[in-house]
C-alpha cells in the first residue's frame, strides 16, 4: 500500500465513524445478547470503548479497538477491513498480520444487508435461511480469514468497512446461545 493511500485512510471521517459506530454496536450488542457476561464485563468493554483515543490514524484506533475486542471478548484475531479504493475493502490492521481485499460487489454483502444481519456467526451461515444464498461466498470469506464472526460497518446500504473476529480462546464457537 502506498503512502497516499495511507494518508487518505487516516484523513477519512467515515473510517473514525464507523469505528466508533461498530465499537458501540460491538458492545451493545454482546451485552443484550449474551447471557454468560457479567454486568461487570460490559461497564468495562463500554468505559474502554469509550476511552479510545480518536486523535490517532486510523491504524492505530484500529490496533486499540482489537486490543479491547480481544481483551474482553476472549477471541483470537482481529482484522479491520476498510474502504481504501473505490468498491473494495481492504485491511488497514489485522492481529494475525493477514492482508485482506475484498471486493463490495461480492454477493456476500447482498445478503447480509438483505437479512438485515451486520454481525454474522460463522455458525449462522449454514443455519439462518436469510443468508443461504450467501453461504458459499460467506464461508470462503471466514475461512480464508480464520474468522468466525463477520461485523459489517455500514451507513444505510452502504459497506465502508468489515471487522473479522477470530474464534474464542477457548474454543468454543459464537452460537445461538450468544443471541439468548
Amino acid at each position: 500500500m502506498n503512502i497516499r493511500k495511507i494518508e487518505s485512510v487516516i484523513k477519512n471521517p467515515r473510517i473514525v465513524f464507523g469505528i466508533m459506530a461498530s465499537s458501540y454496536y460491538v458492545n451493545k450488542y454482546f451485552r443484550k445478547r449474551s447471557k454468560h457476561y457479567e454486568r461487570n464485563y460490559a461497564s468495562v468493554l463500554e468505559e474502554e470503548l469509550a476511552g479510545l483515543n480518536y486523535n490517532v490514524g486510523a491504524g492505530e484506533i484500529a490496533r486499540q479497538l482489537s486490543v479491547i475486542l480481544q481483551n474482553n471478548l476472549d477471541i483470537s484475531s482481529v482484522d479491520v477491513l476498510i474502504e481504501q479504493d473505490e468498491n473494495e475493502i481492504s485491511t488497514i490492521y489485522s492481529t494475525q498480520d493477514r492482508v485482506t481485499n475484498v471486493r463490495l460487489d461480492n454477493p456476500l454483502f447482498d445478503v447480509v444487508l438483505n437479512a438485515d444481519h451486520p454481525i454474522v456467526f460463522k455458525s449462522h451461515i449454514e443455519t439462518h435461511h436469510v443468508l443461504a444464498s450467501g453461504k458459499n461466498e460467506l464461508n470462503r470469506l471466514m475461512d480464508s480469514t480464520y474468522s468466525e464472526a463477520l461485523i459489517v460497518l455500514k451507513e444505510g446500504r452502504k459497506i465502508f468497512g468489515v471487522i473479522l473476529l477470530g474464534p474464542k480462546k477457548l474454543g468454543n464457537a459464537f452460537t445461538d446461545y450468544d443471541y439468548e
